[in-house]
């Protein structure tokens, strides 16, 4: 965007001006006439995400958010009292409070922070995000999620700071939510939710609503055998065409190249943020596209408001400056914003 440095796409990317004109259209003004090509793009969609997470369309249902697709992923089962679910612990909430939310019918949630433990007997669901938030090291999730599997554990994976970034699915995730407004630079409103075939086959889902029959609004027809019992109504229109342009984009670039950008841009600041002698907490094996270093002895939250004021965007996470660059991230924009930071470093806030 002109004017603006941005690094911040951990917390809400920058939407493309091909997304933004995708979903300027409200398709509702022409009422049922222009709805019903819409639902062939529904399918079109659906065929593109399978395509991406190596599942089939069956597997992909949209939801509001990644908050509304894991409370869905919560009612899903029918739980006893003693039942485990395992979290991360200092997770992001979207990731923590559909867990605690089962304290009330008797299910302990618990939060872990050594994934190399045995899990608690009676764990029925392991819930683990793919990348701490705060830090932007990646969580063990492949062994985690291998581990629950073998042991007859079912898995949900958050994988919206990996989703755009780098791969973050496997065959032992059952569920795996993420949504479209930050590394998918698509905005809000979207957000996809893949149930493995395992899941399709031995769970209900977590509701009956009319998008999951098979021929609404005709009850007898049944539910679908599909990801659909998982949705709770339509997603708005433009929302999936903002998302269905920006996958489009990430497919004719090719995901291989995308991931190799962002870990190029983050390594650049990881070591020039090392060099400076800011104390950084990311993991450049265990990597994501952030990239978190302690300002100390200045304050986080003070050097983020500088940089607004000059126009540079990042944020902070517990204490830290987190830095996130995307494959849109310029070199320019690196450059400017580390150049700042060498100047805050030395000069402080006002250099």
């Amino acid at each position: 965007m002109i004017g603006l440095t941005y690094l911040n796409y951990a917390s809400i990317g920058l939407m493309p001006l091909r997304s933004a004109v995708a979903g300027l259209w409200p398709y509702e003004i022409g009422g049922l006439a222009f709805m019903r090509p819409l639902f062939t793009r529904h399918g079109e969609l659906r065929d593109a995400i399978a395509r991406w997470l190596g599942v089939t369309e069956r597997n992909v249902a949209f939801m509001g958010s990644t908050t509304a697709a894991l409370h869905a992923v919560a009612r899903t089962f029918r739980w006893e009292e003693g039942d485990v679910v395992v979290y991360p612990e200092g997770d992001y909430p979207a990731n923590v409070l559909p867990w605690t939310d089962l304290m009330r019918h008797g299910v302990c949630a618990r939060a872990v922070r050594d994934w190399s433990a045995p899990f608690p007997e009676r764990t029925r669901l392991v819930a683990i995000s793919t990348v701490d938030w705060t830090t932007g090291t990646e969580r063990p999730w492949q062994d985690v999620c291998a581990r629950a599997r073998a042991a007859g554990i079912w898995t949900c994976l958050d994988a919206i700071q990996s989703a755009g970034v780098k791969p973050s699915t496997s065959a032992d995730v059952d569920f795996w939510a993420a949504g479209t407004q930050k590394w998918l630079v698509s905005g809000f409103g979207l957000a996809v939710l893949v149930v493995s075939d395992r899941a399709l086959a031995d769970l209900e889902g977590p509701w009956s609503t009319p998008i999951s029959l098979r021929e609404p609004p005709h009850l007898e027809s049944g539910l679908v055998d599909s990801a659909r019992r998982w949705e709770l109504g339509w997603v708005t229109p433009t929302a999936l065409l903002r998302f269905r342009a920006s996958l489009r984009w990430f497919e004719r670039t090719g995901w291989d190249e995308v991931s190799a950008r962002v870990r190029r841009r983050r390594d650049r600041v990881h070591e020039r943020l090392m060099a400076m002698g800011y104390r950084v907490i990311s993991d450049p094996t265990a990597w994501s596209g952030i990239v978190s270093c302690d300002p100390a002895p200045l304050d986080a939250k003070a050097v983020v408001e500088a940089g607004y004021r000059r126009r540079i965007v990042v944020g902070d996470r517990a204490g830290c400056i987190r830095l996130s660059p995307h494959c849109f991230t310029t070199d320019g924009e690196v450059t400017r914003t580390l150049d700042w930071l060498w100047r805050v470093k030395s000069r402080g806030l006002d250099g």
